[in-house]
C-alpha cells in the first residue's frame, strides 16, 4: 500500500463528520457538524447566520463523536455564560 493510500485509509477509519465553530468577533455563535469537508460549502450552508470567522477541525470523526462534541460544547458554553446558549442554538 502506498503511503498516500495508507493515510487516506487511516482518515477514513476515523469517520466522515467534521466539526466547526462559527464566531462573531470573540463570541461563539454556533457549534456545527457536517459531512462536508469543503469550508466554502460550509459557509454557504450557514449563510443565514451572522459570523465573522469559522474555526474548522480538519480531522474527521465518526458522527456519534461529533454529536457528543457538539452537545458538550453547548453545555460548556451554557455553564461559562451563566445560562445562555450560543445565538444559533435554541434553549
Amino acid at each position: 500500500m502506498k503511503e498516500t493510500e495508507k493515510r487516506e485509509y487511516e482518515v477514513e477509519k476515523l469517520g466522515d463528520t467534521y466539526r466547526y465553530v462559527l464566531k462573531r468577533g470573540i463570541e461563539t455563535v454556533y457549534y456545527g457538524i457536517t459531512k462536508n469537508k469543503d469550508k466554502s460549502e460550509i459557509g454557504k450552508e450557514n449563510s443565514d447566520k451572522n459570523f465573522t470567522k469559522m474555526i474548522f477541525f480538519p480531522v474527521p470523526v465518526n458522527e456519534q463523536i461529533a454529536e457528543e462534541w457538539q452537545k458538550l460544547s453547548i453545555k460548556s458554553y451554557f455553564q461559562r455564560t451563566k445560562g445562555k446558549t450560543p445565538e444559533y442554538h435554541k434553549n
